[in-house]
């Protein structure tokens, strides 16, 4: 797995603490702090690696992390 899809896992892993943390501390910014990071991270993920030219087996691999995405 490329760091960089190791990155975007760890973030996605915190949404929920991240939210949870907000709502408790009542600091929303947190939320949008929180998204902006994110989005920094599938930007440099779609920027190093490799997406629509890999291998089909790194393909279906992105495909799994974008499902995962998606759930949350």
């Amino acid at each position: 797995m490329h760091v960089r899809e190791r990155e975007l896992l760890r973030l996605l892993i915190r949404f929920r603490s991240t939210v949870e943390e907000a709502r408790h501390m009542r600091e929303p910014h947190r939320i949008a702090e929180y998204c902006a990071t994110l989005a920094a991270s599938f930007h440099r993920l779609y920027e190093e690696v490799p997406v629509l030219n890999s291998k089909a087996t790194d393909q279906l691999r992105r495909a799994e992390l974008l499902a995962r995405v998606a759930a949350t």
